[in-house]
């Protein structure tokens, strides 16, 4: 264009316009802007993501630590998990377009099956003007200690124990909460997309779409409980967390894939040294060393005979030759 269709006034302008868009370049700190801003919204999308919260860790002590095949401990066992199932949903509630388009009311938990009637009323009836998210928290703990008093837990470090890991679960959860509650302050990101948004240099149009793709990126990762296709799936962490607690409580509890104690891959219980390949062992390059090794890790008895003699000769050789 500058070559074959501007006249010569015109081409005159264009490159004062350039001069001009290349002297106010290094105004604008933009590096430095865009730069702080991605890295502050990956670092909320990195805490947001490791802060989720599975409920493994506190199902397996649960299901391992809460002993008992009658009705009792099979109840206690099932309601804590629901109840750290429902505390999870009702802290992404808050935070999360998905859950709360999922589950606009306790009544939908209801029909879910993560909290009874009973429950709902009791939530409804609360009266704060604050989330109500710490009540399901605070029924886990009374009930855990309710099975402490129930003798379902062997010994006070063992229930300790298990409080802990659900302590930690919680922290997880409200770590979320907190993040959720103080964002990025919406000034800077106005800043920073308007900054973006008028700086087209004519020069620097390829760089400027790096910038716009960069700026694009924190968009996506600046709310990640969204509804866009790339946001987390908190109700697929909220099925798979109820669904894999009952498995661990109900169906695996108390169970091992053989007999406690009995190895079924390999029952011979005199073996007190491991096999090696003599056909892969060359005497020739055996070392000192290949012997220390071989007596630690404990080496067949006939290749350390070998190993042995080759060392016994070496030795004499060297007397010899003293």
């Amino acid at each position: 264009m500058y070559r074959f269709w501007l006249p010569d006034s015109g081409k005159v302008i264009f490159e004062q316009i350039s001069i001009y868009s290349y002297t106010l370049v290094g105004f604008i700190p933009l590096n430095f802007m865009l730069g702080f801003y991605v890295t502050a919204v990956f670092g909320r999308w990195t805490t947001f993501l490791s802060n989720i919260g599975l409920i493994d860790t506190p199902g397996l002590y649960i299901t391992s630590n809460i002993r008992g095949t009658n009705q009792v401990a099979v109840n206690v066992r099932r309601t804590l998990i629901r109840y750290i199932a429902l505390f999870q949903t009702i802290v992404f509630y808050y935070v999360s377009k998905k859950v709360k388009k999922r589950f606009p009311n306790t009544d939908k938990m209801v029909e879910a099956g993560i909290m009874t009637q009973e429950e709902s009323n009791i939530f409804k009836n609360l009266d704060s003007t604050h989330g109500k998210f710490w009540l399901p928290a605070q029924w886990i703990f009374n009930l855990l200690r309710k099975a402490k008093d129930l003798n379902l837990f062997e010994s006070d470090f063992i229930y300790m124990n298990v409080v802990d890991k659900v302590s930690n679960f919680r922290a997880s959860a409200m770590r979320i909460v907190l993040y959720d509650l103080m964002p990025i302050p919406l000034i800077y990101t106005q800043v920073v997309n308007l900054t973006i948004d008028l700086y087209i240099p004519i020069i620097y149009l390829f760089q400027f779409i790096f910038y716009l793709g960069w700026i694009k990126a924190a968009e996506v990762m600046l709310n990640p409980f969204g509804e866009d296709d790339d946001d987390f799936e908190i109700n697929y962490v909220l099925d798979r967390n109820l669904d894999v607690g009952y498995l661990m409580v109900d169906g695996c509890y108390n169970s091992l894939p053989c007999e406690p104690y009995l190895d079924k891959v390999n029952n011979d219980t005199n073996v007190d040294e491991l096999k090696v390949d003599e056909s892969n062992v060359d005497e020739s390059n055996v070392s000192k060393q290949n012997v220390k090794t071989a007596v630690r890790y404990g080496a067949d008895s006939s290749v350390r005979k070998k190993e042995m003699k080759i060392i016994m000769e070496e030795e004499e050789e060297e007397r010899e030759i003293k």
